[in-house]
């Protein structure tokens, strides 16, 4: 009445019989009376019962009409009548605000905003053929990375964190499921030292005859503690490193919860998680094709809202036939392990191929590109690496 009383009744006013809370209802049975009208304008009180009501009010009706939200100054028109603001009142009508769904704006209105956008910043990778097609590592994009078992994977994970730490000075997070801590920690050191002290650490456990028949087949020397450790400190001076000491599977909303700190609260640049398979098994969810989509369903939340580069490792299912991928089978963006939501959600997809029982290739890893959603462009070869171990 009092919104009437102030227009002199020029427009019809009408006033929902249950309250705000449950004001959807009301309006969706009277909405053939609702759609003479061009326009409403919902002036639901200034509480926040008032403003709840009136989005959801907006929401469901905006399909059949426009909409609009008034704001007011006080609580209500009543209190805005007695305050001798009816004048306001009549303002906060003709003003009110058409209401639209988050996120939705006219673009001219983003011209402005457009002009002062920023090239996005990239980490090369190491290796310069894989850069030259990928354009880098991007924050907020996920990167799946697969291969056949064996080829190598944790071992190109490890390498490209020490690269990023030591060449980029980026800040990296490593969630590591399949390998120990200590494990990981030796395979760095190694990479500082050139040397292979996780199996120099295993050979300790030998008989000293055996143990140098080992080490002379495979150029193997004497584990150096000492040696390690002054690595070690070296590489993690900075405090650009952080690993997750939890082993094997885990309540996936807690790793979640890890990845949010590791990249808010430490401001890691990369998260490299190794591998999805082991991952999803925290989800309690009986099928692994429906708990792949549920994990990278969250992970793609996760990685554009934190604005980190997620690199994930993911196993390839079993191939069809004699032949698999340790013994040259090509891979196909198919082969990963799981679900679509693998290629669908991903930015870029690689592939590590490795023929290890052909005495002429088995040293050499082929890195494919499978999807890359930033230029669209087709599989290709990105590189060749060569490997010193057999």
């Amino acid at each position: 009445m009092p919104v009437s009383q102030v227009n002199q009744h020029k427009w019809p006013v009408v006033s929902v019989g249950s309250g705000a809370a449950n004001a959807v209802d009301h309006l969706l049975v009277n909405l053939p009376y609702l759609e003479q009208y061009e326009n409403i304008v919902l002036m639901f009180d200034n509480d926040e019962d008032g403003k709840a009501g009136a989005e959801k009010a907006a929401q469901e009706l905006s399909g059949h009409l426009t909409v609009k939200i008034a704001e007011l100054p006080l609580k209500d028109p009543n209190e805005m009548v007695q305050a001798r603001r009816g004048s306001e009142l009549i303002d906060a009508m003709f003003n009110a605000r058409e209401w639209q769904p988050e996120g939705i704006v006219n673009a001219k209105d983003l011209i402005e905003e457009y002009s002062e956008v920023k090239a996005s910043t990239a980490t090369p990778y190491q290796f310069d053929g894989l850069t030259a097609v990928t354009l880098g590592i991007r924050g907020g994009e996920i990167v799946t990375l697969g291969a056949g078992s064996g080829v190598g994977k944790t071992q190109f994970c490890t390498e490209l964190c020490y690269d990023l730490i030591t060449k980029r000075s980026k800040r990296v997070g490593l969630v590591f499921r399949e390998q120990g801590w200590s494990r990981t920690l030796d395979g760095l050191a190694g990479l500082s030292l050139g040397r292979k002290i996780h199996v120099e650490r295993a050979l300790q456990g030998l008989p000293s005859d055996i143990r140098s028949i080992v080490q002379e087949r495979k150029s193997i020397g004497e584990f150096d503690g000492d040696a390690a450790k002054a690595a070690l400190q070296e590489l993690t001076s900075s405090g650009h490193l952080y690993l997750d000491k939890v082993w094997g599977s885990e309540d996936f909303a807690k790793l979640l919860s890890k990845i949010r700190y590791l990249a808010i609260s430490k401001k890691c640049d990369v998260v490299i998680l190794d591998h999805i398979s082991i991952v999803v098994s925290g989800l309690e969810i009986d099928d692994e094709r429906k708990a792949i989509d549920v994990a990278y369903t969250k992970l793609r939340t996760l990685c554009e809202t934190c604005g980190v580069a997620l690199i994930i490792v993911s196993h390839l299912r079993r191939p069809d036939g004699n032949k698999g991928f340790e013994e040259g089978l090509d891979i196909t963006l198919s082969h990963f392990r799981g679900s679509q939501s693998i290629g669908q959600l991903s930015d870029v997809v690689l592939g590590l191929q490795r023929n290890k029982k052909d005495p002429q290739r088995k040293f050499w890893t082929e890195v494919k590109v499978f999807k890359f959603r930033f230029t669209g462009e087709d599989c290709c070869t990105a590189c060749w690496l060569k490997c010193f171990d057999d």
